[in-house]
């Protein structure tokens, strides 16, 4: 139906709104504040969102500019050819998210035909495939390939020492973090990837080696300046906490309730999940060390997702 005209909607509208406010209406400090998404401050406001997604989206806003102006559409942001564009970029990095991951599983000689069925149940049996067609304007799909490409990049640099491998998993992990920088847990995914105490400190010994890091570096700190602009434009700070009255609650989390709860209970509404932990006694058994890391990464992740104040994340 219509449906395609909604694409823009809820918490994505605050994630997308910073592109028609630099690039149409030009007011990306003096937007007009809704008490949900973009916030009055002394000098004019700000988006309490993270910029990140609306980077990842901003080659598809420009091609939903350039159709609205062909098709005679307005060229607001919001007319049907932006909400299109915005479908395609969450099919976009699906895709390319899955390709990672596909990449990424084959680099531990994972037979292809499994490989093959871990993606279709990912896609079918969690909730990927609604934030990649319902929901692209979310900043969900964007972490998801962004991830996958951090996890891969970080492997290959890790078996091969390439530079520009490094370089590669820089700007992805500089994306996660202003996409959403909770998701920069990932970096403790590390343990996991290199294998070993050893692999690990060979690993960052190859890293920070001088001309790798500075590289790097320069590479993470371009794309990290895009929120830090932002913010100095919205507000004259470069380090804000733009979510206001919202925060972590470290000491209650919800951890049962994030697991278990009918609300919105993780192993109730996506069974897969529970299910996927059973892999943990085949790593337990092949390699203790990648056991031991990715169990305490799996319990960093659940605890920091259920310290959040609205530990039900909304009403999804």
């Amino acid at each position: 139906g219509k449906g395609y005209t909604r694409i823009i909607q809820s918490d994505g509208k605050g994630y997308y709104e910073y592109l028609p406010a630099v690039f149409i209406k030009k007011n990306i400090a003096h937007q007009t504040p809704d008490d949900r998404f973009i916030f009055k401050t002394k000098t004019g406001s700000i988006n309490k969102y993270y910029a990140g997604t609306a980077v990842a989206m901003l080659p598809f806003f420009a091609a939903g500019y350039v159709k609205a102006g062909i098709s005679h559409d307005p060229q607001d942001g919001y007319s049907p050819p932006f909400q299109t564009a915005i479908s395609i970029a969450g099919l976009f990095y699906l895709c390319i998210g899955l390709i990672f991951l596909a990449r990424f599983l084959l680099m531990y000689n994972i037979k292809p035909a499994t490989v093959c069925i871990t993606l279709l149940l990912l896609v079918s049996g969690t909730n990927l495939l609604m934030y990649a067609v319902y929901h692209p304007s979310f900043s969900h799909i964007y972490s998801f390939a962004f991830v996958t490409m951090f996890l891969f990049y970080a492997k290959k640099f890790s078996d091969t020492r390439i530079q520009k491998f490094a370089v590669f998993l820089s700007l992805a992990f500089a994306m996660i973090v202003i996409i959403r920088p909770s998701n920069g847990i990932i970096i403790f995914m590390l343990p996991f990837l290199t294998g070993s105490w050893t692999a690990l400190k060979d690993f960052f010994r190859a890293f920070f080696q001088l001309k790798k890091f500075i590289v790097s570096a320069f590479a993470f700190l371009m794309v990290i300046s895009i929120q830090l602009i932002l913010w100095h434009i919205q507000t004259g700070s470069v380090i804000v906490w733009s979510y206001q009255n919202e925060g972590f609650y470290f000491l209650h989390p919800q951890i049962l309730n994030v697991l278990f709860s009918f609300r919105k209970g993780w192993f109730v509404y996506t069974p897969l999940a529970l299910l996927s932990l059973g892999g943990l006694f085949f790593i337990y058994r092949e390699n203790k060390f990648r056991f031991c890391s990715i169990t305490l990464f799996l319990l960093l992740m659940i605890y920091i997702t259920a310290s959040w104040w609205c530990w039900y994340y909304g009403p999804s």
